[in-house]
This record gives C-alpha cells, sequence and structure tokens, in this order.
C-alpha cells in the first residue's frame, strides 16, 4: 500500500481585529484584521504537522497585507484576541476595556495600540523592490504577485 505524503497545504485563521487604518494600495480606511497562516506536512491529504506558521495584518477590502516579525506578533495578537472576544460576545465592553488597560499598564513592555501601529505600518519594505508590497489571495492567503491573474496555490482569480 503507498503512503501519500505531502507538504505545503495552508490554513488561515482569524486572530481578531486590531486597529484603523488607512489601506496605501486601495485608499479605504478600514479596520485591518490579524491573520495566521499555517503551513502543513500532510498524510493521506490530511493535515498532520505544521511546519511553518507566519502572521500577517491585511485590509479587509483588497487583503493587501503586511507580514509581522515577532515582537510585533506578541504586541499585536493580545489586541486582536481581545477585540474578537468583544465582537464575538465572548466578553463585555467592560471586560474588553479592562484587558486592553492591563495590557497597556500591566507588563514591562508598555503596549500602546498607536505606537505598534506606526512601528508595523513603517516596517522595511520587501527586499524585492521598492513598490512591490506583499499582496495575498483572498482566497488561501498565500503570498503573491499583483501582475498574474489566478492564484498558483488554488487557483483563485486574483482581483487587484
Amino acid at each position: 500500500m503507498p503512503i501519500i505524503f505531502g507538504w505545503g497545504k495552508q490554513t488561515i485563521s482569524q486572530v481578531g481585529i486590531v486597529f484603523k487604518n488607512l489601506c496605501g494600495n486601495c485608499h479605504n480606511e478600514e479596520y485591518w484584521v490579524l491573520k495566521k497562516t499555517t503551513k502543513w506536512f500532510t498524510l493521506f491529504f490530511i493535515p498532520i504537522i505544521p511546519y511553518s506558521t507566519e502572521y500577517f495584518l491585511s485590509c479587509p477590502i483588497c487583503t493587501y497585507g503586511i507580514t509581522l516579525d515577532g515582537v510585533q506578533i506578541e504586541q499585536l495578537r493580545p489586541i486582536a484576541e481581545a477585540n474578537q472576544a468583544l465582537i464575538e460576545g465572548e466578553i463585555d465592553e467592560k471586560e474588553h476595556q479592562s484587558r486592553l488597560h492591563r495590557l497597556q499598564s500591566g507588563s514591562s513592555e508598555r503596549v500602546d495600540a498607536h505606537v505598534v501601529e506606526s512601528e508595523v505600518l513603517e516596517a522595511p519594505k520587501s527586499s524585492t523592490g521598492g513598490n512591490d508590497e506583499p499582496f495575498y489571495c483572498t482566497q488561501c492567503g498565500i503570498q503573491v504577485t499583483k501582475d498574474i491573474k489566478f492564484c498558483g496555490n488554488c487557483g483563485s482569480e486574483i482581483i487587484s
């Protein structure tokens, strides 16, 4: 019996909304979303072992995205989780404010959403060129270039 294995399967989960931002790509001002992309080793097409995890912020309108580094992730993830819990009704407004206050004052490294926002948005540009910003497929979340018509991973049409 042959064993069929593979890699590259991706799952994307939304951690939560983070802050309102004017998108440099579509020029809409919306709440950007923190997303987590996990790549899996598969056995018989079933995801078994995750081998890569990335976090990125994306515009909800055009899916323009910014890949985050470790420090940015640790600062933004608790904010996104608190916002998502409020949206889903798991916590009330008072608990939400309490969590955000604890994030801002409870740690040795003060977390300020506006400071984090400016740090993330001033992150280094892509090494492929000055104006080549990361762009992600709306269906599978894989990073693609704007000049293609269809995603090479899932086959979805790329809307730029």
